[in-house]
């Protein structure tokens, strides 16, 4: 079923530690989203730089990108849904435009313990298995912001995960 128009533009903000769904649900949102535009930082760093050897200027660039398509989207006062960012970064560094544009910024925390996030990355690596690296990014990115709509992933499946956040993006 299509979303409804909003009102107010509104910055969408999916994030989480690695393997908490975090990919497959913004998936599943762009795909009822109809009225938002899905700014995936990963797809940037990951796919379009992904033949560049030093992976923290892929980040590094793969965030100027970020920021210049934000520039754009946000003068036309587009929805956006952001994966990989924080809403404190958003709201610090994007202040002034949030407030010329009349934003709204929503964001929800993917939850899972260490464990599943282990048990998700062995399932979707099949090769390999990375219990340090999912421990890692587990440790720096585990943590809800004060405004999160914290969501379990270990309770709650893809298709509930993804109806909470539309449910809340309705308000």
């Amino acid at each position: 079923m299509p979303f409804c128009i909003f009102v107010k533009p509104t910055i969408a903000i999916v994030h989480g530690p690695m393997a908490a769904g975090k990919s497959t649900v913004t998936r599943e949102l762009d795909e009822n989203l109809k009225d938002f535009i899905f700014v995936d930082r990963a797809y940037i760093k990951n796919v379009m730089l992904a033949k560049l050897d030093d992976r923290e200027l892929a980040k590094e660039l793969s965030q100027d990108a970020v920021n210049l398509i934000m520039t754009g989207l946000m003068k036309l006062k587009k929805n956006m849904l952001l994966q990989e960012t924080r809403a404190p970064s958003i709201k610090k560094s994007w202040r002034k435009e949030i407030k010329k544009y009349g934003y709204n910024v929503k964001s929800f925390y993917l939850h899972c313990t260490l464990e599943t996030a282990q048990l998700r990355d062995i399932q979707r690596q099949k090769r390999h298995i990375r219990p340090e690296v999912v421990r890692e990014m587990h440790r720096r990115h585990g943590y809800a912001d004060t405004d999160d709509l914290v969501i379990d992933t270990d309770s709650f499946s893809v298709k509930q995960t993804v109806n909470k956040i539309l449910k809340e993006l309705r308000r």
